[in-house]
């Protein structure tokens, strides 16, 4: 008898969350909660959920950032917005040196201080 089995993995965006500043872009844009769940599959069926990874996404630039289970449950759970923009924010300037954060902030501030429209 010949089994056979596989891997798949699949990605999905699951929903629009919040609105918030994307220091990649430089803008205002929408985030959304994305899923990668990988299965163990025989016969090319979908049979065994094998892990679930959760990421917010930009969705003006792409730039990814991971969820813990913790994370999620903490705002998107809660419906924080507050807090996701200030997981966002703190997740973005933690990879940025101190001249970098602060060049960011004042660009951020100047876009709020010339009142621009955010983009849709």
């Amino acid at each position: 008898m010949i089994i056979i089995f596989g891997w798949l993995k699949e990605r999905y965006i699951h929903c629009v969350l919040l609105s918030a500043w994307c220091f990649q872009c430089s803008r205002i844009k929408s985030w959304a909660l994305a899923y990668e769940k990988e299965w163990v599959t025989f016969f090319g069926i979908k049979t065994i959920p094998f892990i679930c990874k959760r990421f917010l996404v930009c969705e003006g630039c792409g730039d990814v950032i991971p969820l813990t289970w913790r994370e999620w449950r903490t705002w998107f759970a809660s419906g924080d917005v507050a807090a996701g923009q200030h997981f966002i924010e703190q997740y973005q300037l933690a990879r940025k040196t101190e001249v970098q954060r602060r060049f960011l902030l004042v660009r951020r501030e100047e876009f709020y201080r010339n009142d621009e429209p955010p983009e849709k």
